[in-house]
């Protein structure tokens, strides 16, 4: 089947174009456009134009099978040419198209989305190439990312909150201990875990919390002899009797 000019409007595909502006992207290729393949009568039309100087490809139509994309679409997995005007194994319907366009290396690439073949894309360089397979693994990826449907906003992931503990500022007043609602600092180790103290804990259920939550045994502010020591001297003062030397 001859290669024949075509309206560009059926070869308009979304999951073609996004494949095309990926590949326009990569800055070694000079040109990229696409095949949208109808599956109804076997036929591909060439659209989705990046990078076109002549636009003489824009809108040919031909079978599946011919052509470097057309083999691409019979067999399914991607294909290059080191120089299309003198490759082997493909057709040469397009020759006069692509060499309007000063086209030499070519490879191409199927598209599919949910497993529904859509057509292919090519990438073009205006100087022979040999495309290596990893080169061409790397457009494949770039092609699949592209394509790829993104979740919708209905199925998309809840964004992920910080948790609130409830030793923070904001915490409810039912977690907050009775010595951090009095203004004071809570203690800072467990009661009873290596500690052979006397301290109360503020915060232990049944228990009423101490006057001062921070105090030490033995201190000079809850030592009970340093209170007795200060009631005697005030006493003596105030019955005027000497003091013992």
């Amino acid at each position: 089947m001859a290669a024949v000019p075509a309206e560009p409007g059926p070869a308009a595909s979304p999951p073609l174009a996004s494949a095309v502006r990926a590949l326009a992207e990569v800055e070694a290729l000079d040109m990229a456009f696409a095949a949208s393949l109808d599956a109804r009568d076997g036929t591909f039309c060439l659209g989705h134009m990046s990078g076109a100087r002549a636009g003489s490809m824009d809108g040919l139509v031909t079978a599946v099978g011919q052509g470097l994309g057309g083999k691409v679409l019979a067999v399914e997995r991607p294909l290059a040419v080191a120089d299309y005007a003198r490759a082997p194994g493909i057709t040469h319907q397009f020759d006069q198209a692509v060499s309007a366009e000063g086209l030499r290396a070519v490879f191409a690439l199927p598209v599919r989305v949910d497993g529904t073949l859509h057509g292919a894309v090519y990438g073009a360089m205006r100087r022979p190439v040999e495309f290596g397979e990893r080169f061409l693994a790397r457009m494949a990826a770039t092609v699949r990312a592209a394509v790829r449907p993104g979740p919708s906003r209905s199925q998309a992931a809840p964004v992920p909150t910080r948790a609130t503990s409830c030793s923070r500022a904001r915490r409810p007043a039912s977690c907050t201990p009775s010595c951090v609602r009095r203004g004071r600092a809570p203690p800072t180790r467990p009661p009873g875990h290596g500690s052979t103290s006397s301290r109360r804990d503020c915060t232990s259920p049944g228990r009423r919390p101490r006057r001062r939550c921070t105090s030490r045994p033995g201190s000079s502010t809850s030592s009970p002899s340093w209170r007795w020591a200060m009631r005697t001297a005030r006493s003596g003062r105030a019955s005027g009797s000497p003091s013992r030397r």
